[in-house]
């Protein structure tokens, strides 16, 4: 597991596929006060939908993205794939947000829960459970 941040920067490089479902993500994520990285091809969907982002190179092995990354820079990581053989690019910003223990995430679903989740520990609400402790009961 990883701990959710609370504030800081949020990349998000998805397929586009996924950029529709993202896009409310991208808007929720900001409203909670993170400033929002995107990859070119990301970025131009927001930015045709309202959404404004920092836009950053792709991810090549020694780019700044990569070294944010490792940094910490870079505080929470929404990164979509359809296939391990291909895109390497989103291979590589996996690959250093697992290395640096920065959270990653790869569905939709899992980023409009880490949203609640974050504005849940935002709002200091100390009514969060792990899913073990639901089984328990």
């Amino acid at each position: 597991g990883f701990a959710l941040p609370t504030r800081g920067r949020a990349l998000i490089s998805v397929q586009d596929a996924d950029k529709p479902a993202f896009l409310p993500v991208a808007t929720d994520i900001r409203r909670l006060g993170f400033s929002i990285l995107a990859t070119p091809g990301t970025a131009r969907f927001f930015s045709r939908h309202g959404l404004k982002t920092e836009i950053v190179p792709r991810a090549s092995v020694k780019s700044s993205l990569i070294r944010s990354i490792a940094a910490r820079k870079i505080h929470l990581v929404l990164n979509t794939f359809r296939s391990t053989a291909g895109h390497s690019d989103f291979r590589k910003i996996r690959r250093a947000a697992m290395i640096a223990g920065v959270p990653l995430i790869t569905t939709a679903a899992a980023a409009r829960h880490a949203i609640e989740a974050i504005r849940s520990l935002q709002q200091k609400k100390d009514d969060l459970r792990c899913m073990q402790e639901f089984r328990r009961n």
